[in-house]
């Protein structure tokens, strides 16, 4: 899924959206304008990366739909690499069996030397995630790759493309954050069973949308309410419930102390 900053839209295939409105804050959640088309796939030489009709030489965001992340502190960094004008920001994450991904090589320096596709003979255990910020010169590069044997333009090969530029940043992900491609049946249960246990044990929601927006301001509490009550029978409603119960009582508590 590529997603465009300035227009909050997302792309998951050749679609039928209107441009991105440059008149929308690049930064600004309130405008989000969140759209999908799912009726045909950029699949082999039919898609020669990011959509540039759609990007409109905008900076993006392409990210694998089988990845899923958690972690404290994920939004700062995630709100960090967005704020890269220029270049590439992609996210590396240590694994037990690089071979089956591509690896980022680190330097002495800790500067990022070779992007290697599942490499025979891995000279790193960091693995990139399915999550690349890119600027508005992604849709050129993709342009002048070769395709692979696979008939395919290839995200390494893109990534090479802005190393060979000195315009990659790599960030690694380091302990305490979870990184899980659910692309198989089994990964995908695991997946579910690692927010479950999350959520069990905290009494907490993973990933949800409704209170992320509210905590950030981006709707009222008016709205949160409204959203609650749509699913007010599920677990996922009664967590929406709690959150406007708990604000009320903080609220409550905060106005009687300054009285």
């Amino acid at each position: 899924m590529t997603t465009s900053p300035k227009s909050s839209q997302a792309l998951r295939s050749k679609t039928e959206l209107q441009p991105p409105n440059p008149a929308r804050s690049r930064h600004d959640p309130k405008h989000s304008n969140t759209r999908f088309d799912n009726n045909s796939l950029c699949r082999g030489r039919g898609s020669n990366g990011p959509d540039e009709d759609f990007l409109a030489g905008a900076p993006s965001i392409l990210v694998l739909g089988d990845n899923s992340f958690f972690g404290h502190g994920l939004p700062e960094i995630l709100k960090s690499a967005d704020e890269q004008e220029q270049g590439s920001t992609v996210f590396a994450y240590r694994v037990s069996d690089p071979k089956r991904y591509g690896v980022v090589a680190f330097g002495n320096d800790n500067q990022v030397t070779e992007i290697v596709e599942k490499p025979v003979s891995p000279t790193s255990n960091y693995a990139i995630t399915g999550l690349y910020f890119v600027d508005g010169t992604a849709p050129d590069r993709a342009r002048n790759i070769k395709p692979s044997v696979r008939g395919e333009v290839e995200i390494v090969d893109l990534l090479q493309s802005y190393l060979n530029d000195g315009a990659l940043k790599v960030r690694q992900m380091g302990r305490g954050y979870a990184w899980l491609d659910t692309g198989t049946h089994g990964s995908l249960l695991d997946a579910g069973n690692f927010a479950r246990t999350l959520q069990a044990r905290q009494g907490l929601q993973v990933g949800c949308q409704e209170e992320i927006a509210y905590r950030s301001n981006w709707i009222s509490r008016e709205q949160l309410e409204q959203s609650a009550k749509v699913v007010s029978k599920s677990t996922y409603g009664k967590h929406l419930l709690d959150l406007l119960t708990d604000d009320k009582h903080l609220e409550i508590q905060c106005r009687q102390k300054r009285s």
